[in-house]
């Protein structure tokens, strides 16, 4: 086609280049999409502010660390088989009799299977947000996913141990100081079943019992509420053998005491109330919280011995960031409109000896009034 032009005659042609776009966004992103009218960022616009970052505390990830690390190599499967030997019987030697061969004994070896599954999350951003925003919202966003992911993968582990875990309660604790009858299940527990260091020593005392090794030389770990550890140090049993057995410690223990050293995290399980499950007859209500109605808050300590539980991981790969910068897109982002950030991770959890571990159950009667503050905020 020819088109004749007068030479006197000016004249503007306006593209709209966007008629030519066939944006590609993954379908369950474009609603989540971070631009600069988002919900929660549009302050970030605003002149005149702080453009200091204020960042939310963040919990200790902690459950991970005395695990028994194994790994499944590449192209090697989702899972991996583990065996465990059997204890040997120290009363099981025979009498020999002179010429004579006793019968031979056989090994105890046990297999089972630790299954591993992939976790991940992300966010994107558009171009004229990361120009116009006040903070670096990319780094930062990176920074929130990395720490979600770790916590994320610390309360699996945390929730596998307490599942699979030997529980204990803790004895009620009179007004003279002595302790009551030790509850057996959650509607027997009272709001004064604290944590003790009578308690503390039982549990210690079983683990040795059972032979089970300790973690770090000869001693086990804890992993305990700050609430717990509160009523803890305020135990006078605590105050008086503390001071003689606190040596050696490291980075990040609250105490040693009783072969047993103290680790805190806010990420320890408080339960409370009741839950619905199906069961074999039907919908079933189950007591959660301490009392016949579940009303007193329930926090679930660990404490382990060595070897007790393994974390798998595939490849060493561990958790892995993934960005994609403005103008990594390709043809699915023509004109660098879009970045993001994520990040991904293989987790698995087995128990490699169920004896080397406890669910230590208690109370705090001292923070109870907080839990009924938010109950009557969630009203």
């Amino acid at each position: 086609m020819n088109i004749n032009v007068r030479p006197d005659f000016e004249f503007l042609v306006v593209f709209d280049l966007q008629i030519f776009a066939d944006v590609v966004v993954p379908e369950n992103a474009a609603g989540n999409m971070n631009t600069t009218t988002s919900e929660g960022l549009t302050a970030d616009q605003k002149n005149a502010m702080n453009t200091e970052f204020i960042r939310k505390a963040e919990a200790k990830l902690v459950f991970n660390k005395y695990g028994k690390k194994i790994n499944i190599g590449l192209r090697k499967g989702k899972k991996i088989e583990m065996f465990k030997i059997g204890r040997t019987d120290p009363k099981n030697t025979k009498k020999l009799a002179e010429g004579l061969t006793p019968d031979p004994s056989k090994m105890a070896l046990e297999s089972f299977e630790i299954p591993v599954a992939q976790y991940g999350d992300w966010m994107i951003f558009t171009d004229e947000l990361l120009t116009t925003s006040l903070h670096d919202l990319f780094r930062e966003g990176k920074r929130m996913l990395a720490r979600q992911l770790a916590e994320t993968y610390n309360m699996f582990t945390y929730e596998h141990l307490v599942a699979n875990a030997q529980r204990m309660y803790c004895k009620p604790i009179n007004a003279d100081g002595t302790l009551g009858a030790r509850p057996t299940k959650t509607t027997e527990v009272t709001s004064t079943c604290r944590l003790s260091l009578k308690t503390i020593v039982r549990v210690v005392a079983m683990l040795k019992a059972d032979d089970i090794p300790g973690v770090i030389g000869d001693d086990y770990i804890m992993y305990i509420h700050p609430h717990n550890w509160h009523d803890l140090i305020l135990d006078p049993e605590w105050q008086k053998f503390h001071l003689n057995d606190s040596s050696n410690m490291q980075s990040g223990e609250l105490g040693r005491i009783a072969n047993c050293r103290f680790i805190d995290s806010s990420l320890i399980t408080i339960t409370k109330g009741t839950v619905k499950i199906d069961g074999a007859d039907g919908e079933e209500t189950v007591v959660i919280g301490g009392g016949t109605d579940g009303s007193i808050p329930l926090y679930h300590n660990i404490i382990l011995g060595g070897n007790a539980y393994g974390v798998v991981d595939i490849a060493n790969k561990g958790i892995r960031a993934i960005d994609k910068e403005l103008g990594s897109g390709g043809v699915d982002d023509p004109l660098d409109q879009r970045a993001s950030c994520g990040g991904k991770f293989w987790w698995g959890c087995g128990i490699l000896d169920e004896l080397a571990l406890y669910d230590v159950v208690c109370t705090s009667d001292e923070f109870a009034d907080e839990f009924d503050e938010e109950d009557e905020a969630s009203a």
